[in-house]
């Protein structure tokens, strides 16, 4: 009987360990997944002359303009089959 009790604590200790490594696993995802979070934001913030986003009245000048408020400027713009692109002069 001896060997069975010593069999099962040797069960419930291995299923602890296990347990333990999922829940560390499951942490280290996560914390890594908000580091690279948190390195992008840093990185898109600190680019020169990067434009996060584009507002309606930036929109609405190139429209108009071909530049926005920022001071950059649509240069030519060619179209493909796979779509088109625009070529962004200017800026700081």
């Amino acid at each position: 009987m001896q060997s069975a009790e010593r069999i099962q604590q040797k069960l419930a200790a291995t299923a602890g360990t296990y347990r333990l490594l999922r829940q560390l696993t499951a942490g280290s995802v996560l914390v890594a997944m908000a580091g690279v979070g948190a390195l992008g934001y840093v990185s898109a913030q600190t680019i020169p002359g990067h434009a996060a986003t584009t507002t309606a009245s930036d929109s609405s000048a190139l429209a108009s303009t071909g530049s926005t408020s920022s001071g950059l400027s649509a240069g030519s713009v060619s179209s493909s089959t796979s779509g088109s692109a625009v070529a962004v002069t200017g800026g700081s």
